[in-house]
């Protein structure tokens, strides 16, 4: 396999004496050991766990099999957001028992199972939450189903000490549990002149208090999350959106809101003016391109962060950081037989990119961009795993490369922001 890594961005740090690096080999050793022995060595088959053979939970002690070896080390044991990882995570883990779910598409706050099936298959681009695209169907539907029981059981807790009559506390516990209605997505006007002047109008009066006018967001202290935790506002200019960045998917977050952030619903506007802020947030991407590195055929940059990998592809401008950049989360897109030109940049700690098909290890740290290029000569899927001891969070912190023919990734860079 063909790969290159350049590193002329990396300075070698300087040995005091020769004791140093005898001392780090004998820790490096004994730390790799502890890892052993609690099964926490990654490898490439761990990296990319296939699921699909014959695997299917069928009830709810197998789907916390999955919730614990994969879920808990963020969202906790009880799904409380208090996972040993937790506490180093920005946004911080999903707190399942308060059953306020960001991503839904429900009129009455309470997500589908669609909904959290389409969150665990996608994640959450700009966070720790990563794509679990190699898990089966089946097992997507059992986590699915399993967090939702986490949110039903911690209610019935909170009610049980209310004394209610059996048919009042299961007549409470549907109304709060039971998803409503999807929304209804009318079919997407053209962008116009006229409809981005009206979204701006729309934008100044319902958004920019929060967004601020040039939609590169803020951080206010006052603002927290149901589970009480700070929260910033999203930075359109970033191209990064959490549910996605087409025009159904922001329909969607300005239709229903962010449930337990101070993001609120604002389907009274109705569906023309949401269309027009919809096209007037979507003109905010790539404010601020950056110059055109000229190096190969594709350009992609890998954010590290405690536990997931964002990966920023450039558009068919083969620019980053400009209006057609598709952003995903742990999903790494390249062409078959290309030369891809990536840039690595770490948001908390160093990390090691890990691709054991491509034989590739290479080493980012805060502050620095390392830069690279790999190429891939044969189709399919393969893991991504971080080699690096970033964290209790570790295990987790993988992704797919996906390698495609050079039409099916033509077909993503222009899927306008799909998974």
């Amino acid at each position: 396999m063909d790969e290159r890594i350049d590193t002329s961005s990396e300075t070698p740090a300087k040995n005091g004496s020769g004791f140093a690096p005898i001392a780090f080999i004998v820790a490096s050793l004994a730390f790799m050991a502890i890892l052993i022995l609690r099964g926490g060595v990654l490898n490439s088959a761990a990296l990319l766990p296939n699921p699909r053979a014959g695997t299917q939970p069928s009830s709810n002690s197998e789907a916390r099999l999955l919730y614990n070896r994969y879920c808990s080390v963020c969202h906790g044991a009880g799904g409380g957001g208090d996972g040993p990882a937790a506490i180093v995570l920005d946004p911080r883990p999903r707190d399942f028992r308060l059953g306020k779910y960001r991503l839904i598409s429900t009129t009455n706050g309470v997500p589908s199972r669609q909904d959290l099936v389409r969150t665990i298959r996608n994640g959450m681009p700009g966070t720790s939450m990563p794509a679990w695209r190699h898990f089966s169907d089946h097992q997507v539907q059992a986590l699915a189903e399993y967090c939702s029981s986490v949110t039903t059981d911690s209610l019935k807790q909170q009610l049980g000490a209310r004394k209610l009559k059996p048919a009042v506390l299961d007549s409470i516990i549907k109304s709060k549990t039971t998803a409503g209605a999807g929304i209804t997505i009318p079919t997407e006007p053209p962008v116009t002149p006229a409809e981005l002047a009206k979204g701006r109008v729309l934008f100044e009066a319902n958004c920019a208090k929060c967004h601020n006018s040039d939609g590169s967001g803020k951080l206010d202290p006052t603002w927290k999350t149901d589970e009480g935790f700070p929260i910033a506002s999203r930075n359109f200019t970033a191209n990064i959106f959490k549910g996605g960045g087409r025009g159904a998917d922001l329909y969607t977050r300005i239709s229903t809101g962010l449930p337990g952030t101070p993001m609120a619903s604002f389907a009274s506007l109705g569906s023309d003016d949401i269309w027009c802020l919809v096209h007037y947030v979507q003109s905010f991407r790539g404010a601020h391109p950056k110059p055109d590195s000229g190096r190969h055929d594709v350009l992609v940059r890998i954010e590290a962060r405690r536990f997931a990998w964002n990966f920023r592809h450039a558009g068919p401008d083969k620019k980053l950081d400009t209006a057609d950049d598709i952003v995903t989360n742990g999903l790494l897109h390249i062409p078959v037989g290309k030369r891809v030109s990536f840039e690595m940049i770490s948001a908390d700690v160093p990390h090691t990119l890990w691709i054991p098909a491509l034989r590739l290890k290479q080493n980012v740290v805060p502050g620095r961009i390392t830069t690279g290029s790999i190429q891939a000569n044969e189709l399919g899927d393969y893991g991504i795993g971080c080699a690096a001891a970033c964290g209790v969070g570790r295990e987790v912190m993988t992704g797919t490369l996906i390698v495609e023919s050079p039409a099916e990734f033509d077909r993503f860079l222009t899927n306008s922001g799909a998974p």
